[in-house]
């Protein structure tokens, strides 16, 4: 388990919870609990096992994602199945999927909540209750994580149209939503293909129901810390002979620097061609002073309470997870600053800067196949 750099910290705060519709709510948190247990629905649970819609019961909005019964599906409260993707990303509408192995639905999962902010409905209560926890002491980290969707588009779009990479192996990519890598890289490279990784069940088998018939995508369920398994799963579909983009989008601050994170990323560029290149995107809190600096204490406390700590790191560190290789310009800055476009929504500079990303290409020169 990651350890936090900082505290951990139980919110006694009545908006630190939420209720069954899924709003901030009064809730009465037990020291050294969170959350209760008993707060996850064994109809989730059930459904995450069975992979079977006739599991939930879609009157009840634990198991459900935010919605009602009447944006569930068909109108009498279960969902319809006659096409599997159809409205995929419309609140309240699951997709069916393969059973999946037992799934700890008494904690939050950081893909789920990651999910919840960029406004999706793959999330679950647990995970509701973590992010509404986290935007009533900082709201701006909805910014922050919609600033990081905003740099995955631009960095996929520039190793596809300028650095002619058609192959992209995504690291904790967690649930699909609009605009995942293999839809960006695809409209301006049809052949491209797309592993995606992520250790949550309910990501891969959403990811995968999703996903069924493009088969320039696999999807694997694995720990990034298990370097040979991903890779092995990946090498299924991507041809580590030709150059791969290896992406690391707000995933490594899930990993303290005991866990070898630096080590880490060496082992996955390492066995990569000269002409790859290896993208990430980290959080920090370097110059962060005041109120904004005890909001972002804040946060990572209540991550570290939830179970999922969360480590901020300076620019020196995460510019050394590019050590030996090449940094594009503009290097290591603000999400936003990196080559940024029209995608661009001018926000607080103070809260712009919490993220920093970057893109290094492995040196050497490239030996492409044809069609790679």
């Amino acid at each position: 388990m990651v350890v936090s750099r900082w505290r951990s910290l139980h919110f006694s705060d009545p908006r630190s919870a939420i209720g069954a519709d899924g709003r901030a709510t009064a809730y009465p948190h037990r020291s050294g609990a969170y959350p209760p247990p008993e707060a996850t629905s064994p109809a989730a649970s059930a459904y995450l096992t069975t992979g079977t819609e006739e599991a939930l019961d879609w009157t009840d909005t634990d198991a459900a994602p935010d919605c009602d019964a009447a944006t569930a599906g068909n109108g009498d409260g279960g969902p319809e199945v006659d096409n599997p993707k159809r409205d995929h990303l419309a609140p309240g509408v699951l997709l069916p999927h393969p059973p999946v192995a037992a799934t700890d639905l008494s904690r939050p999962s950081a893909a789920r909540v990651y999910d919840y902010f960029l406004g999706g409905s793959h999330n679950f209560r647990v995970d509701r209750q973590l992010a509404e926890q986290v935007l009533a002491v900082a709201p701006w980290v909805q910014d922050v994580t919609h600033a990081n969707r905003r740099f995955l588009r631009r960095l996929v779009q520039y190793l596809v149209t300028e650095a002619g990479v058609t192959q992209f192996l995504d690291i904790g990519s967690g649930i699909p939503t609009v605009g995942n890598v293999h839809e960006i890289a695809q409209q301006s490279a049809p052949g491209a293909r797309v592993v995606y990784v992520d250790v949550d069940q309910v990501a891969v088998a959403y990811s995968r129901a999703l996903l069924e018939g493009n088969d320039q995508t696999l999807v694997v369920q694995a720990d990034l810390r298990d370097v040979g398994v991903v890779l092995a799963e990946a090498g299924k579909l991507l041809d580590f002979s030709q150059p791969v983009a290896v992406l690391m989008v707000s995933v490594l601050l899930f990993l303290a620097d005991d866990q070898g994170s630096y080590e880490l990323v060496q082992r996955y560029v390492e066995p990569l061609a000269a002409g790859s290149f290896l993208g990430i995107s980290h959080v920090t809190d370097e110059h962060v002073t005041g109120a904004l600096r005890e909001q972002t204490e804040a946060v990572t406390a209540a991550y570290a309470a939830a179970g999922t700590p969360v480590v901020a790191r300076t620019h020196e560190q995460i510019a050394a997870f590019f050590a030996g290789l090449e940094l594009v310009e503009p290097e290591v800055v603000a999400l936003d600053d990196w080559r940024a476009g029209a995608d661009v929504q001018t926000s607080d500079p103070a809260i712009a800067t919490l993220s920093l990303g970057g893109l290094a290409r492995k040196p050497g020169r490239s030996v492409r196949s044809e069609g790679a």
